[in-house]
């Protein structure tokens, strides 16, 4: 088994949009990749193949409820068979499971030992590893577009309560746990991620197709994040009102999630500008020089993916913007795509959303009303 676990924001929706679309070359050399989520064929936001090693090992995290312990060792037990029947008693002699959710700690770790072991699977973990202020500031432009973490904060506030890089402790959690563990350098990469991949594993990468230039999952800029923030705020309130009225919103979808994808979906080359000061990267430099520098005498330099603590101007620093500025055109794009999603999001917001925007701009708040009759 090859499990690729990441990390975040390492090029893990490009890499799996590239295997599903290579399932049936990847078969043609004895590997088996399930496609997974269908989005990953379109290059879209997916989230690999690896959802029923996820739920499996998640089951290791809940401690059992009193009296239930039998019932959850059968329903484990229950995963774990059908785990193993859909990847490994097949004709394929490997699998490629893919997945960045799939909690990395003790627990997991240990569970993931015991089933490979308990089946004799010879188990390869790749892992790409990101430069630690690359990926801070990747990261920041990623959680402020996601539900909940839609806060007005500069990337000076938000660096504030970061605490090391996490890639650097579950890079040793890895080589400290398995044998067989390649990490792989993304900053080095990033061009070149699956032939990285295919060099990592020995798949032969001229038998399949290349990978597009198509970025998938990118970040959203500035100016993206300011409305995602008021689609946030909106979508808050709406929730409120549904709540007073004893009829509270239980769908699994939410208008910022649906506005955030969307834009990333329809505008996947848009470059994304972070703001920061001069001060806020050599800040930055210093938080991170010590962790990295044993980081590379550790294990690093033997990986060939040594990490980088400096920002060595890739990361020029420019005028912080207004993350609270709303750009009219990004809210009437949005407003015209949000009224298409009726059927995931019913049309009780539709009300909500054209009273808030009128507060803001007149269009995009008659876009909301026309979506109510239509």
């Amino acid at each position: 088994m090859i499990l690729h676990v990441g990390f975040v924001k390492t090029g893990s929706s490009a890499l799996q949009s590239w295997l599903a679309n290579n399932a049936a070359g990847l078969a043609r050399q004895g590997i088996f990749y399930e496609k997974g989520n269908p989005e990953s064929i379109k290059y879209n936001i997916g989230s690999g193949n690896g959802e029923r090693l996820r739920l499996y090992l998640n089951h290791f995290l809940r401690p059992p409820k009193t009296g239930r312990r039998l019932h959850r060792l059968i329903h484990q037990f229950a995963r774990e068979k059908r785990l193993y029947h859909r990847y490994f008693k097949n004709r394929y002699k490997t699998v490629i499971i893919s997945s960045e959710a799939i909690v990395l700690n003790d627990v997991t770790v240990a569970a993931l030992k015991a089933f490979v072991e308990k089946y004799h699977i010879e188990l390869k973990i790749i892992a790409y590893v990101r430069d630690p202020i690359d990926f801070l500031f990747s990261l920041y432009a990623h959680e402020m577009r996601l539900e909940g973490n839609l806060k007005a904060q500069s990337i000076e506030t938000y660096i504030r309560d970061r605490g090391e890089h996490p890639h650097i402790a579950l890079s040793y959690l890895l080589v400290n746990n398995f044998a067989d563990v390649e990490l792989i350098s993304y900053n080095k990469h990033k061009r070149d991620i699956a032939r990285a991949f295919c060099n990592a594993t020995r798949i032969d990468y001229e038998k399949l197709d290349k990978m597009l230039p198509i970025r998938v999952n990118r970040s959203l800029d500035i100016d993206e994040m300011a409305v995602i923030r008021v689609i946030g705020q909106w979508w808050d309130q709406h929730l409120d009102q549904m709540a007073e009225t004893g009829n509270p919103y239980t769908g699994p979808e939410s208008a910022p999630g649906l506005a955030s994808r969307y834009l990333v979906n329809t505008y996947k080359h848009k470059r994304t500008e972070i703001a920061a000061t001069e001060a806020t990267l050599q800040t930055l430099e210093e938080k991170y020089r010590k962790s990295v520098e044993a980081f590379n005498e550790d294990i690093g330099q033997k990986f060939s993916c040594a990490l980088s603590y400096r920002y060595d101007g890739k990361h020029k620093p420019v005028v912080t913007k207004d993350i609270d500025h709303v750009d009219i055109s990004i809210l009437r794009d949005i407003a015209r795509y949000l009224i298409t999603q009726k059927r995931s999001l019913g049309e009780d917001w539709l009300a909500c959303f054209a009273a808030c925007a009128s507060q803001l701009d007149s269009t995009a708040s008659e876009i909301f009303r026309r979506g109510i009759n239509m």
